[in-house]
């Protein structure tokens, strides 16, 4: 699939909803890549701002920019893959900018690893806000002593994550992956409007070898303020909670976990999710709801004492914090 050390042929794809001026430095950082991506293909999803007008005065015919209805974060990604015309397919989110080195890094992992490796992700730091402090690898959870080469067992890192609820550490911005896999693993779920990028990595892990670099060569912008693709689908509690827990049983439900250590995991990060929701749900006083909840954890094998437990551990652990800070506020 790849001889000797020649570039490959990269489509970096760009979706974007009404950030027409972080837009531009987005695009500006894949043009300034040292090692150039072959185009770039952007995807307006219903901007109101002027992004499309913006990007197409300002790089003409340098840029290839598509304008659709509102639609979603998966479905602007969705179309800028099958408006891709290259081999392999880089991702950037329209707040995020690339290093200039990334690119071509990335060609030079992919080439030493060999073929079997359609996927190669780079670390990223974090601007914006106090609350990502560290690299993604760190923040993640994922530590490892190599500058670069493959990633063991992909798939426990993603379960452990989520067990802990923690950030994935492998970023969709710092993908570099095969257009084909892709589509041979279904692509972005529209039907997700959270998740939906975890969901899309664990399909691929099914099907390729990962490899990495652990420079930080994504800069990922976290500013409360800039508006996301993802807030058109509205996290308000019922709808967040609704994309979760179907993200959560679409990614448990695929046969190649039965086998797999990282099962157990999952479950837990599922149990975790019904539990935290219903202590929401108790907190405002939708019992009903929280009894759902709670239901849904006993299918997944938890006993009444098990429930029990925990939700009376975590209403101590709670009045231990509210009487620790007692004395402070008086």
């Amino acid at each position: 699939m790849r001889e000797g050390n020649a570039a490959l042929q990269i489509s970096a794809l760009i979706p974007t909803y009404n950030r027409r001026v972080h837009m531009m430095r987005a695009i500006d950082s894949v043009l300034a890549q040292t090692a150039p991506a072959t185009e770039i293909v952007v995807v307006d999803d219903g901007s109101t701002d002027g992004t499309y007008d913006a990007v197409r005065e300002r790089y003409g015919s340098s840029v290839r920019i598509f304008a659709q209805r509102n639609q979603g974060v998966s479905a602007a990604r969705m179309r800028a893959v099958a408006e891709a015309r290259c081999e392999w397919v880089a991702f950037l989110d329209s707040d995020d900018v690339w290093l200039p080195s990334k690119l071509e890094r990335q060609m030079k992992i992919i080439h030493a690893c060999g073929t079997g490796f359609g996927l190669c992700v780079t670390n990223a730091s974090f601007v914006g806000s106090e609350d990502f402090a560290g690299t993604a690898f760190e923040v993640g959870g994922w530590k490892t002593d190599q500058t670069s080469g493959s990633i063991p067992n992909p798939l426990a890192l993603i379960a452990g994550a989520l067990q802990q609820k923690r950030m994935i550490p492998f970023l969709l911005p710092s993908y570099l992956v095969l257009r084909s896999l892709v589509m041979e693993a279904g692509g972005f779920d529209t039907n997700l409007s959270l998740l939906e990028d975890v969901d899309l990595l664990v399909r691929l892990c099914f099907r390729t070898n990962l490899c990495f670099t652990a420079e930080r060569l994504l800069v990922v912008d976290r500013t409360s303020e800039v508006s996301r693709l993802s807030d058109t689908c509205g996290h308000k509690d019922d709808q967040a909670y609704d994309q979760f827990e179907k993200a959560y049983r679409k990614i448990l439900g695929y046969p190649e976990w039965k086998q797999h250590d990282g099962r157990a995991l999952l479950e837990s990060a599922l149990i975790s999710f019904y539990y935290g929701w219903a202590r929401e749900r108790i907190s405002g006083f939708h019992w009903m709801a929280a009894w759902e909840c709670l239901g849904k954890a006993r299918n997944l094998g938890q006993s009444y004492r098990q429930i029990a437990w925990n939700l009376a551990s975590n209403a101590l652990r709670k009045l231990a914090r509210v009487a620790g800070a007692g004395p402070a506020l008086a």
